[in-house]
């Protein structure tokens, strides 16, 4: 008669978890959700001072891994790997997470309107799209302070 190992018990373990969680995802039908937080719709970015404004979307999954894609002006501009978070301990589990990206607006010029969204998937192939938001570039006007009659100018 054979014994029993420790690390073949660990083994007959790990691939039953493993099974259940291949199935898990192959009967996932449920579709990730995706919201841009930053910026606001209708509203103004301006660039900081390395002439980058965030764009940021709020993600969430029943599976718990996703990917973030950013499109600007139906072109896409960023691909972002994201590892949700478990935000709930009830079954079943639920996942969220945030994606930023730092868009180079610099080459933007001020007054142009530009459409952002993002698009997720999770690790089953299934995928959202946020809502588009419209946003116009603006120009940062430097502050001129002065203080005991030195100068300092910020943008």
């Amino acid at each position: 008669m054979r014994g029993s190992s420790a690390v073949g018990d660990f083994n007959i373990v790990s691939q039953w978890l493993l099974s259940k969680r291949i199935d898990e995802y192959s009967a996932d039908k449920t579709p990730p959700t995706v919201l841009v937080n930053t910026p606001k719709n209708s509203g103004t970015v301006i660039a900081g001072a390395n002439g980058k404004a965030l764009i940021d979307a709020r993600i969430s999954d029943n599976i718990g891994n996703a990917r973030v894609d950013f499109y600007i002006d139906n072109v896409l501009q960023y691909a972002v790997p994201v590892r949700l978070q478990r935000t709930t301990q009830t079954t079943p589990a639920y996942y969220s997470s945030s994606a930023a990206v730092s868009w180079d607006i610099k080459n933007f010029a001020a007054g142009s309107a530009h459409t952002i969204y993002a698009k997720v998937y999770d690790l089953t192939g299934n995928s959202a799209v946020s809502l588009a938001i419209k946003v116009t570039v603006g120009t940062q006007t430097p502050t001129v302070t002065s203080v005991n009659g030195q100068q300092t100018i910020s943008p």
